[in-house]
């Protein structure tokens, strides 16, 4: 990497960064996380990044996340689904496949 006076390595420079088609199966973003009612206390391990949307998100194991029961003032969340982890990697895969169709 190139110094550059405008820009500083931090931490995170040097965190695996994936495209989605390459996530590890135990690594999610802090909304599919939520999805499966767990919530994590550690920091990232690493970043997805979307090139068409010049995006990168957080990445968290979900090995040293938690279960979290939510709280029932939202009536809403009474109805929410809860995704099990093999939901979620279905889920990804659907989503890998869309993607790719859309980048053809």
């Amino acid at each position: 990497m190139v110094y550059n006076e405008q820009y500083t390595i931090t931490e995170d420079d040097y965190l695996p960064h994936y495209l989605p088609e390459f996530i590890p199966d135990n690594l999610f973003t802090r909304n599919g996380l939520r999805k499966m009612r767990r919530k994590t206390k550690e920091n990232h391990v690493g970043f997805v990044y979307y090139p068409e949307q010049k995006r990168k998100y957080k990445l968290y194991d979900v090995n040293k996340s938690y279960k979290f029961v939510p709280k029932t003032d939202n009536p809403l969340t009474v109805y929410e689904k809860v995704y099990t982890l093999e939901e979620m990697l279905e889920r990804r895969k659907n989503e890998i496949e869309l993607r790719a169709k859309q980048l053809m």
